[in-house]
């Protein structure tokens, strides 16, 4: 029987480029910005086999109003629900 597990990652909210090794077959469930930490995290669904092939993939981080590259895709918005805040997580194609 194949096996999944989620994963928690944690995402540079600095727009500096956040570099994750994941399993090809990985799927991101779900971002969402920590108040209890201040910080925004990830969360990807992975295949449970230790030897699934991986590939880094990039990430980063963009509040409101800021310019984003056209070749960025959109992933999630995570929010901070005590400042008039949001992080907009795009991934950065290779």
């Amino acid at each position: 029987m194949n096996m999944k597990i989620v994963h928690k990652h944690e995402i540079n909210i600095n727009q500096e480029v956040t570099s994750i090794e994941l399993p090809e077959k990985s799927n991101i469930v779900s971002v969402e910005y920590l108040n209890t930490s201040k910080t925004l995290f990830m969360w990807v669904e992975v295949p449970a086999d230790l030897n699934a092939p991986k590939k880094t993939r990039n990430f980063r981080v963009f509040k409101t109003g800021d310019g984003i590259p056209e070749a960025d895709q959109y992933i999630a918005t995570g929010i901070d629900q005590h400042e008039p805040e949001a992080y907009h997580v795009y991934e950065i194609p290779e």
